[in-house]
């Protein structure tokens, strides 16, 4: 057995290790250690910092930087868009600590984070992700994710045995919001049932002709609200904009798509997105394009399917499937089922939420 530290007792590495091996691996802390920036070009700044890796089961080690490095990413393809990992490693071959940048593999699809290595060989962590978009030459900001509070990648340090379970709790609140919310509007539909029971018959005419004046059949048969033939705030339904009292910004649209579509993030760390995504009747769109980037700050690591509501208003071709959205690393992405070569005269409105923490 080994004890340590001991007095007037001779020790080597693995004691030190063992010392450290109760702790988890990931960064120190989250503000300041390992972030990565965009640097200009094909290249990314990562700041000095301290995160724990693990060398073994009974064997913790910490890497230590202590000055920004400038890491170089390879050429971005012609065609196809790719995502690489800034990570920090320990390579138990050569018995070394080194930041690297893993280059990720091109795909027709939407490009995925490789699993980082954790084996006989490396121990990896993931400070940041980098989307490289198809001919690019330049890493922009946007193009960074930082991975420091994605437990899967990264995490931040902590014992093991006094760990708080952040992604079991985020869980929680998840499924309770959504409980919560389908709850409210079955209180609400009951509600307004009732109530035009109560009214008299030209009062509840009168307030089904006002609901009637701004819907219309959608493709499955379901009466919709128009939200976007009444007052409207940059082509967006004015009430809505009253509503939520929220700080609406233009959502970066790719090259070739229009539509007045707008992001916002509330106190309570929602991301509202709200609007339309269209090509001009008859482009054809590919399956697998992106349309448009949410910034950093604004969606959570990885592939989200997003429920909406959906309208129908005049427009473009539509893009959406009227019911979801696809959200990979903060790429919003055209889904398999897409209308954008039916050369129709309406786009969808979409609105939508989704969690990703304050």
């Amino acid at each position: 057995m080994v004890c340590f530290p001991l007095d007037n007792v001779e020790y080597d590495a693995s004691a030190l290790g063992a010392w450290s091996g109760t702790r988890t691996r990931g960064v120190y802390a989250a503000d300041g250690h390992y972030a990565v920036t965009a640097n200009g070009g094909m290249s990314v700044r990562v700041s000095p910092g301290l995160a724990w890796l693990q060398a073994g089961d009974f064997w913790g080690v910490n890497a230590y930087e202590n000055a920004a490095q400038v890491l170089m990413l390879d050429t971005a393809d012609g065609s196809l868009d790719r995502v690489d990992a800034v990570c920090v490693r320990l390579d138990k071959n050569l018995n070394k600590g080194e930041l690297v940048v893993k280059s990720g593999a091109y795909t027709p699809q939407p490009p995925t984070i490789a699993t980082p290595v954790r084996d006989a060989n490396y121990d990896e962590i993931y400070v940041a992700t980098v989307y490289v978009r198809a001919g690019a030459t330049e890493i922009l900001q946007s193009d960074i994710t930082d991975q420091r509070l994605n437990e899967a990648y990264c995490g931040i340090m902590r014992d093991g045995v006094t760990g708080i379970p952040t992604e079991e709790l985020q869980a929680q609140w998840s499924s309770w919001y959504a409980g919560y919310t389908t709850g409210a509007q079955q209180e609400f539909g009951a509600w307004f049932e009732s109530m035009k029971g109560q009214l008299s018959e030209d009062a509840a005419g009168n307030l089904q002709n006002q609901i009637n004046a701004h819907a219309h059949t959608g493709e499955d048969g379901t009466a919709r609200v128009n939200a976007m033939d009444a007052d409207t705030v940059d082509g967006m339904h004015a009430e809505a904009f009253a509503r939520r009292n929220l700080q609406w910004f233009d959502l970066p649209l790719r090259d070739g798509f229009i539509g007045p579509a707008k992001y916002a993030k509330d106190d309570m760390g929602f991301v509202h997105l709200y609007g339309q995504i269209y090509k001009a009747p008859g482009v054809v769109v590919p399956l697998g394009s992106i349309v448009a980037d949410l910034p950093v700050g604004y969606y959570r690591p990885g592939r989200l399917a997003v429920p909406v509501t959906s309208n129908y208003s005049s427009g473009g071709n539509p893009i959406f499937d009227p019911d979801v959205l696809v959200i990979i690393d903060g790429a919003i992405w055209v889904p398999v089922h897409n209308n954008a070569n039916s050369n129709t005269s309406s786009a969808p409105v979409f609105d939508a939420q989704f969690y990703v923490g304050v």
